[in-house]
């Protein structure tokens, strides 16, 4: 997508509400590993300005674990989940203190909240977070926000909070979702110096973004731009702005939402859908336990017509799932579609693939006409 200034400046212009992550990245000396008290208190203020200037804003922040392990292990990365654990549980305090002073020195309180992947997968429970986050907003307070690493292992995980900011974004009905990191957007043929180019606006994600940004994280971070681009698809998919931009540029955070050509955007127009597939977006991406190919019929009848997924369009399946798992549906050449939850087990769907409803009901004991009712689907912005 091509998009002149003027665009640029009129899409920010509607926004209210913010939600900023920092990463563990950012607030952390890159040699030491420590905390970097000058890094923390300029992010603080860019936030306070924002705040100032009539803002809605979030706050996820990393860093607990670096926190505590430069208390309980010299700085050295927690060599098992337990230590892991209680770096978090010591750094956790230590971080919040470091926030609450410099946001008290300009006035402004502070909440700290903690969610975890498990909570946020329980309808009653997202609805209950998202119902203290809007109260903390409604009374003026920044909420800063924490995967709950005191009890999270790494299979429950959210990739340096990359992936819980776009649930929260989701949560408050956000506006605009930024991730501050050390790199200044997502590039082409990154690798490359000489030949590496900048996304300035990514409309899609597909194949080639996804291959373009593979990799891991740094010392203490558990993502990478792989995370981010994960975290963006789904901000994209409830119509959520993103921008990936580097968090080490001065004033980076002012100059987003004054519209000005920084970073990478990430903007699909605008996009009507309700909380329910909100909150499907926020909690499938990551918890995909199978894949459904369909055909060509099927992907039209699911992106254009917003029909369910039926037997008669489905190609091929892959994976072991069962009844109420998530499941990503791709195209026979390989696009990603739609995330759904299956209402049948992987065996029953390799029986029934290919064949009509009604053909069907001599093969199964039928519970459902669909294989993905359409309530249950998110399409994703390819």
């Amino acid at each position: 997508m091509s998009m002149n200034q003027m665009d640029r400046e009129n899409i920010f212009k509607r926004v209210s509400t913010v939600v900023v992550k920092i990463g563990t990245a950012m607030l952390t000396d890159e040699y030491t590993n420590k905390l970097s008290q000058k890094r923390i208190k300029n992010l603080v203020n860019q936030i306070v300005s924002l705040k100032k200037n009539g803002y809605k804003v979030l706050l996820v922040s990393s860093g607990a674990v670096a926190s505590g392990a430069e208390i309980l292990f010299d700085s050295e990365k927690p060599s098992s989940i337990p230590k892991k654990q209680a770096a978090a549980s010591v750094g956790q305090i230590r971080l919040m203190n470091e926030y609450s002073r410099l946001f008290k020195k300009n006035k402004m309180n502070i909440g700290q909240v903690l969610l975890s992947d498990f909570v946020l997968r329980d309808r009653l429970s997202y609805l209950n977070a998202k119902n203290t986050l809007r109260e903390l907003l409604d009374l003026d307070i920044i909420p800063i926000i924490n995967e709950n690493d005191t009890i999270t292992t790494d299979e429950l995980q959210f990739g340096d909070n990359d992936f819980l900011s776009a649930t929260v974004s989701t949560l408050v009905e956000a506006d605009l979702l930024i991730l501050l990191t050390d790199v200044d957007g997502v590039y082409q043929n990154f690798k490359d110096e000489h030949s590496r180019t900048k996304y300035d606006v990514i409309d899609k994600i597909d194949d080639i973004i996804r291959y373009e940004v593979g990799g891991s994280g740094s010392k203490f971070s558990k993502g990478g731009m792989a995370t981010k681009i994960t975290a963006m698809e789904v901000a994209m998919s409830t119509g959520i702005i993103g921008i990936i931009a580097s968090g080490q540029e001065s004033d980076i955070i002012s100059k987003i939402v004054l519209g000005q050509n920084v970073g990478t955007l990430f903007f699909t127009g605008n996009k009507e859908i309700s909380q329910r597939k909100k909150w499907l977006a926020a909690n499938l991406s990551h918890t995909n336990k199978g894949i459904i190919v369909i055909d060509d019929g099927a992907v039209a009848a699911l992106t254009i017509k917003n029909k369910s997924l039926l037997a008669t369009g489905i190609i091929s399946t892959s994976g072991d799932y069962q009844r109420g798992d998530s499941i990503l549906i791709i195209s026979k050449d390989n696009r990603h579609v739609a995330q759904g939850l299956s209402n049948y087990s992987s065996d029953t769907v390799n029986k029934v693939k290919g064949f009509s409803t009604k053909d069907i009901s001599f093969m199964i004991d039928v519970s459902y006409d669909e294989v993905v009712h359409k309530d249950n689907i998110v399409i994703l912005p390819n």
